[in-house]
């Protein structure tokens, strides 16, 4: 059974509150939202199912992924979504007025947002941890039932 990325996506979306994406039309959202998933992947590397199989252009996993996988995939969006979008200088510019930007210490600037991917790793650890041991599907590889 497949798993469509639209699944992952609803995830990704629950953790970020964005009205950029929102005003976004269809099409360029799932071409970014499928950047950050591809992006994302790359930090979920204790993987039991095959995340690296899937249909582009499908739109799906080629696989059926747990509850607890779409939920680190998710996360692993979000980081990448950082790292792409809230990094970005300009970004940071138009949320705050010429003169808030202007006075805001960017000393402060780089902290939170060395806080906030930190607060999001941590995340990612805590699931995957988690998911590394989840002893069912652990007994279901040794034939147990």
């Amino acid at each position: 059974m497949a798993t469509p990325f639209v699944e992952v996506y609803d995830v990704f979306l629950s953790n970020i509150h964005s009205y950029k994406l929102a005003e976004m039309d269809e099409i360029n959202l799932e071409e970014e939202l499928s950047q950050w998933l591809f992006g994302g992947m790359s930090y979920f590397t204790i993987a039991r199912t095959n995340i690296y199989n899937f249909s582009k252009s499908m739109q799906e996993f080629n696989c059926d992924l747990e509850f607890l996988e779409k939920q680190i995939l998710g996360k692993c969006m979000a980081l990448e979504y950082l790292n792409t979008h809230l990094m970005d200088e300009k970004n940071l510019s138009s949320a705050l007025n010429s003169k808030d930007y202007r006075t805001y210490s960017p000393a402060k600037q780089l902290e939170a947002l060395i806080k906030t991917r930190a607060s999001i790793m941590k995340e990612i650890d805590t699931l995957m941890s988690r998911y590394s041991y989840n002893t069912v599907d652990i007994v279901k590889m040794f034939g147990g039932s």
